[in-house]
C-alpha cells in the first residue's frame, strides 16, 4: 500500500538541524498547521528505522508504540487509537497520516511518447483530516489534547515531539 510505504518513510524520517514546523503551545496544547518542515520535509529517511515500523504489525483500537494501520476513514467518524502503556515523559513522540486526493487526469494517452501532454488534472475532492493526540482516563475517554496536526493544504499530518509527562 503506497500510503502506508509514504506514512512509514515519513514517520521514521530524523530530523536534522533546524528542523521545525512551526508548532507552538497554545493554552497547553503543541498545535502545528504545517506539518512538515518546509524544506527538510519530515527529515532525513533512516531505512532501518522504517524497516522496524514498516516489520510491525498492522494495529488497531488498542495498538503498541510501534506500528502502522491502512483504515478507511469515514465522513464525521473519527478512528482512535489508545496505546497498551503509558507514554514516558520526555521520549519522543511520532505520528503521521497521510491520504490520497481523489483526482482524475483527463486526456491521458498512454501511447504517446508524453502520455501525460495535454492532460488535465481534476480534483474530485481533498479531504481534510487531522490528527489528534489526547490523554485519557482509566476508561479510555479523552481527557485533554495534548498535540494536533491540523493542516487544511496538505494530503498529511505529522506530529513530532517530545512527550511532557508521563500519562495516558
Amino acid at each position: 500500500n503506497p500510503r502506508v510505504m509514504k506514512a512509514v518513510l515519513l514517520n521514521s524520517a530524523s530530523p536534522l538541524f533546524a528542523w521545525t514546523n512551526n508548532a507552538a503551545s497554545i493554552a497547553g496544547t503543541w498545535s502545528t498547521s504545517r506539518p512538515l518542515d518546509s524544506e527538510q520535509g519530515a527529515g532525513q529517511i533512516d531505512l532501518d528505522k522504517a524497516y522496524t515500523q514498516y516489520d510491525a504489525p498492522s494495529q488497531q483500537g488498542l495498538v503498541e508504540e510501534t506500528g502502522w494501520d491502512s483504515n478507511t476513514v469515514i465522513e464525521g467518524s473519527p478512528i482512535d487509537y489508545q496505546f497498551r502503556r503509558s507514554l514516558e515523559g520526555g521520549t519522543p513522540f511520532v505520528a503521521t497520516l497521510v491520504w490520497f486526493m481523489d483526482r482524475d487526469v483527463l486526456n491521458y494517452d498512454p501511447v504517446a511518447i508524453d502520455p501525460f501532454a495535454g492532460s488535465t488534472l481534476v480534483d474530485n475532492s481533498f479531504d481534510n483530516l487531522d490528527l489528534e493526540l489526547w490523554s485519557t482516563d482509566e476508561m479510555g475517554s479523552p481527557i485533554d489534547l495534548i498535540a494536533e496536526s491540523v493542516s487544511s493544504v496538505d494530503s498529511v499530518e505529522h506530529i513530532r515531539f517530545d512527550v511532557p509527562q508521563t500519562g495516558d
